[in-house]
């Protein structure tokens, strides 16, 4: 990749993105079953891979944004994630 002012501080080979498609009720349960998540925890989960904001996530399942913080906690230990990066491409290579 060409420098750019702005660019990392380092030089990257490449760059990837990674995406996840719509969740579907696979994702749901196959996060269910394997990290005993309760479907709300799953949803969340797959929303952020999706690319949602916590706000987003937090509107639409029609929660406070500190409810969703302690169902991030409760998702993150099941998981052994300590970042959202991490609960990010976990979802992402379950879901591939």
């Amino acid at each position: 990749l060409p420098s750019r002012p702005w660019a990392l501080p380092f030089a990257p080979h490449a760059m990837i993105v990674a995406r996840v498609g719509a969740p579907t009720e696979r994702h749901v349960r196959l996060l269910m079953r394997t990290f005993r998540l309760t479907p709300a925890e799953a949803d969340i989960a797959i929303h952020l891979a999706a690319g949602l904001t916590r706000a987003d996530i937090a509107q639409r399942r029609g929660v406070s944004a500190e409810t969703l913080k302690a169902q991030l906690r409760s998702i993150y230990d099941k998981t052994g994630c300590s970042r959202e990066s991490q609960l990010v491409r976990i979802v992402g290579m379950m879901s591939s």
